[in-house]
């Protein structure tokens, strides 16, 4: 009977000896495994499920699935989680024409065509023949690239864009021009007929 219970704590003893001497991998989910870690490659663990069979299946797990491997010694190696980086994507290649035609979409989301309107209703307030005039000056005048407002500044550094840019703007500082002239006119037609009424009494 003490030699049955001599042996059975000597397969006890060897059975934990042999549990002891096995690496403990611990996923992500809180999965612990006792296996023989193998190698461990830049994306994945290889390990086998017995340490003592060269012939036992080879198995592998990504790095990414666990959190913890200690080995048998003790020593404990942490897994940090890699942040997943955004695959990152090509601005498209545009044409020369569409570079022009993104020129202009940009001016008009982004252009303000300052003074046009104020310049011009002053001066031709003041002289209506010089506000034509200066109207005139505002809109056939370019843009400086200081007030080029853009979605993206390096477009500025193409022909291209910045053409069909100035093109639009110029559209834009027209129509401002356009109606600062019309507001004062509206103004010396009311003076006129107010004038006229004034007259008639």
């Amino acid at each position: 009977m003490k030699l049955k219970y001599i042996f059975l704590s000597l397969f006890v003893l060897l059975f934990a000896e042999v549990a002891s001497a096995q690496d403990k991998i611990l996923d992500r989910k809180g999965n612990e495994y006792l296996v023989k870690v193998l190698e461990i490659t830049p994306d994945s663990v290889l390990y086998r499920l017995s340490p003592d069979s060269a012939n036992a299946t080879t198995y592998a797990i990504p790095k990414a699935a666990i959190f913890m491997i200690t080995y048998p010694n003790g020593v404990k190696e942490l897994f940090q989680e890699e942040m997943q980086q955004p695959a990152k994507v090509e601005a498209p290649v545009l044409n020369n024409n569409e570079l022009y035609n993104l020129g202009k979409v940009d001016a008009i989301k982004y252009y303000k065509p300052r003074g046009a309107y104020w310049a011009t209703l002053g001066s031709t307030l003041l002289y209506p023949p010089v506000g034509l005039g200066v109207g005139a000056a505002i809109a056939t005048s370019s843009p400086s690239r200081q007030n080029m407002e853009t979605s993206d500044t390096r477009l500025l550094d193409n022909p291209h864009y910045v053409n069909g840019y100035k093109q639009q703007a110029k559209k834009q500082k027209l129509g401002k021009a356009a109606a600062g002239f019309g507001t004062a006119a509206g103004i010396y037609a009311g003076l006129f007929i107010l004038l006229i009424a004034a007259m008639a009494q």
